[in-house]
């Protein structure tokens, strides 16, 4: 039975920051990071790192260390899923 994939963080924060008003661009801007890349962040393509997640928070307030464990939960959460699924480590 395939369980259903977690969402990634990115898109979390995506929500909080439409919810709030808030623009990708100025974030991107404010964190100093490209368009593309925070894209990449808020469409789950790309890893929410401890730095950026400093950023976050000194720009911002979002809490760093919530931000690290959602991306950890998540990845944590993809690993249980591809072993559940059969995913063998010679595929790693």
């Amino acid at each position: 039975m395939e369980k259903e994939h977690p969402m990634h963080p990115g898109i979390l924060l995506k929500k909080q920051l439409q919810s709030a008003n808030i623009k990708a661009k100025f974030v991107a801007e404010k964190i100093h990071v490209s368009n593309s890349q925070f894209g990449d962040i808020l469409n789950g393509k790309r890893r929410i790192t401890p730095k950026i997640a400093l950023l976050l928070e000194k720009e911002f307030g979002y809490r760093a260390k919530e931000w690290v464990r959602l991306q950890a939960d998540y990845e944590l959460e993809l690993e249980r899923i591809e072993m559940v699924n059969g995913v063998n480590e010679s595929t790693l």
